[in-house]
């Protein structure tokens, strides 16, 4: 290696003075000027050159511009700071930078300087007038600025770089790198004693290879809780100088990129997505659009969408909203389920039914680890309570996970507990007695796997209680059928097919006739809109830790069910326990329904009567608009179609007869 390095420094010429890197005023030509730069495209690409943080990791899918944008980022300067200092626009003009270069395989590290030739160096064109040296692997501009390449064979590849001083480090296709002490051992030789060269690193990748736990756990999650962040989240970890005694506060952040930030490949190479499309589904997800856990095994939701749709889906593949951006009126179905843990972890969730969609929006989450039932009662008490003071009817059901209802205390005699009861009268501390409905012992053995679903029916048993525990159903197979159908996407367009003809022809030659038809086709459709799928959105803000689990959910080794995982004993991170208490919600929220109040049904009536009228009914007509919206709402629906009300005919609206014949249920008198 010492006899390499001497030959090398042999060939290469010495450094030009570079007096304009120092210069008191901007120069009529600079060597390195703003114009290189107009070749990033908008977007990821761009957005690199102006990072500060001192790691940055991009691309995260193929086809996304790593490689170009790598070497764009290499030659850029410290946006941070004047840019009428020449060496800020570009580190090239610099005589002292040094940039390293480093990719795990020396055949990749070939392809990586061949088109870095044609980018950098004069031979070939390029305005950054560089001569590469292809014995020590450096590129050498004319400031006297060099970019090293090297590549990492082996682990000892790593250590040679102990001492040794770069201002800027590429690291290509990071994944690549099969333990974070290794790029640990790397960044600690990103270091600068010169003011203006401030020391960063870049990594490319994709979401693939020996390293990819750690690179996702470092860059795309939360340093303390475990959570996944979204790209572009700025990650802090702060540490104290052992000299001064002050903290110093390190950053990192993911931008990430796909081959839709890079339309110059897709005008390029049109068949490039169509090659990655055929490839199978996990690679896809993968390579396409950037899925961290494709290949991590296999996925079990697919359809989970947490950040939005991928490239050519429709706008509505979307599966997480902001809790700030939902109002929850007292009247809707509101439940809760809890998956039990001491040393795991113990999670709740809160979910509604949207009216008058009638999907499930999951809204509240509550986790605790070693925490004691009757304590973990009390913090659910305290947490839901507010909630209850502003609901209709304050009662909330609760599903509960089978293991809670079990005895632990077996030498308790007649008289032993479980989870289940210290739970509940922890809540009853809060809420007050009476407060919790818990199923008896005889009740449990009745009811078996599908305890309590007519509980909320008996309102003599029940009486003042505002938290009806219920245990959940423990079908897992079809849990996990019910969270893939709500997931869902796609939808179809309706189809003459799914219409009962049969039923239909009986509503329109019966009483009512096109009207009822109208009205049963149009039952159909409403179940067919788009709009209202999914039929599950998550408060990504709200419940952090679900997000991150469902895409972890991965296939046992059966193929039909998840695949059992337990959590860290001494973080407690990981496992399945938020997919299962996930999953008896929505066992629970498959059977719920909503009450509409009357009050705002006949609200909703009298506007849609209104409506009719150009908004606005006229004043001696109001009394008995509300008349009519009272018996439509106090009769059968069917009849009241059929039958409909009667208006005056006094100033009677353009459009109203067209209105009632498309069967509306109105006449004129």
């Amino acid at each position: 290696m010492k006899r390499s390095r001497a030959k090398d420094s042999q060939q290469e010429p010495a450094a030009p003075r570079a007096s304009v890197a120092f210069a008191d005023s901007l120069p009529d030509e600079l060597p390195i000027n703003y114009e290189v730069f107009l070749q990033a495209q908008q977007g990821p690409q761009s957005d690199i050159l102006i990072r500060t943080e001192d790691e940055i990791l991009f691309g995260g899918a193929r086809g996304g511009g790593k490689t170009h944008g790598g070497m764009l980022w290499l030659i850029k300067g410290n946006p941070d700071l004047p840019q009428d200092d020449p060496v800020n626009i570009s580190y090239l003009n610099h005589p002292r930078y040094r940039a390293l270069v480093l990719r795990r395989q020396l055949d990749d590290l070939k392809d990586w300087i061949d088109r870095a030739i044609q980018f950098f160096c004069k031979d070939a064109g390029s305005p950054l007038g560089a001569k590469y040296f292809a014995q020590s692997k450096t590129f050498l501009f004319p400031s006297g600025a060099k970019i090293i390449c090297a590549h990492l064979k082996d682990e000892a590849s790593f250590h040679k770089y102990r001492g040794h001083q770069y201002h800027r480090i590429l690291f290509e296709e990071l994944t690549q790198i099969p333990t974070l002490d290794l790029y640990l051992e790397i960044q600690s030789s990103c270091r600068s004693p010169h003011k203006g060269l401030r020391p960063q690193m870049l990594s490319t990748t994709n979401p693939d290879g020996p390293g990819l736990d750690w690179v996702r756990k470092r860059f795309l999650k939360h340093p303390k809780t475990g959570l996944r962040v979204p790209g572009r989240t700025v990650i802090e970890d702060r540490h104290r100088d052992p000299r001064t005694r002050k903290w110093i506060t390190l950053t990192r952040v993911f931008i990430p990129s796909t081959i839709v930030d890079n339309p110059k490949l897709l005008e390029a190479d049109p068949t490039y997505y169509v090659r990655l499309k055929s490839m199978s589904p996990a690679k896809q997800r993968a390579y396409i659009y950037g899925d961290w856990d494709a290949l991590s095994g296999s996925q079990f939701f697919e359809d989970f969408r947490p950040e939005g749709p991928r490239y050519g889906e429709p706008a509505w593949a979307n599966h997480c909203v902001l809790r700030k951006d939902l109002e929850i009126p007292g009247w809707w179905w509101r439940g809760y389920s809890m998956d039990w843990g001491y040393n795991h972890r113990l999670c709740i969730y809160g979910g509604v039914r949207e009216e008058p969609s009638g999907r499930l929006v999951v809204f509240d989450e509550l986790t605790m680890r070693r925490t004691g039932a009757q304590e973990a009662g009390r913090i659910f008490g305290k947490h839901i309570l507010p909630q209850l003071m502003g609901m209709d009817v304050p009662r909330i059901p609760m599903f509960v996970s089978h293991d809670a209802f079990h005895a632990r205390n077996a030498d308790a005699g007649n008289n032993p507990y479980s989870v289940v009861d210290l739970f509940a009268k922890g809540i009853a501390e809060v809420l007050g007695k009476d407060s919790v409905y818990t199923p008896t012992r005889e009740e449990l053995e009745i009811a078996g796997d599908d305890l309590g679903q007519d509980y909320m029916a008996m309102r003599d048993r029940l009486g003042a209680a505002r938290v009806v525990i219920r245990k959940a159903p423990n079908a897992r197979i079809a849990g996990w059928e019910l969270i893939r159908n709500l997931l869902n996407w796609r939808g179809f367009d309706v189809n003459p097919q799914d219409l009962d003809m049969e039923y239909a022809l009986k509503l329109l030659h019966g009483p009512g006739g096109s009207a009822r038809y109208i009205q049963y086709y149009n039952s159909v459709l409403k179940s067919h809109k788009r709009e209202d799928l999914p039929g599950l959105l998550i408060c990504r803000d709200a419940c952090p830790y679900l997000v991150d689990a469902i895409p972890r959910a991965i296939y046992d080794d059966d193929g039909e069910d998840v695949k059992k995982v337990d959590a860290n004993p001494e973080t407690g991170e990981g496992g399945d326990d938020e997919i299962d208490a996930f999953r008896y919600l929505v066992a629970g929220y498959a059977k719920s329904h909503s009450d509409e109040p009357k009050e705002l049904k006949l609200r909703k009536m009298f506007a849609k009567i209104a409506a009719r009228w150009g908004g606005e009914i006229p004043g001696h007509l109001v009394n008995q608009a509300w008349d009519g919206a009272q018996r439509l709402l106090d009769k059968d629906q069917q009849q009241s179609l059929a039958k409909g009300f009667s208006i005056p005919r006094v100033r009677r609206p353009a459009g109203l007869k067209q209105w009632i014949t498309e069967g509306n249920g109105f006449r004129i008198q």
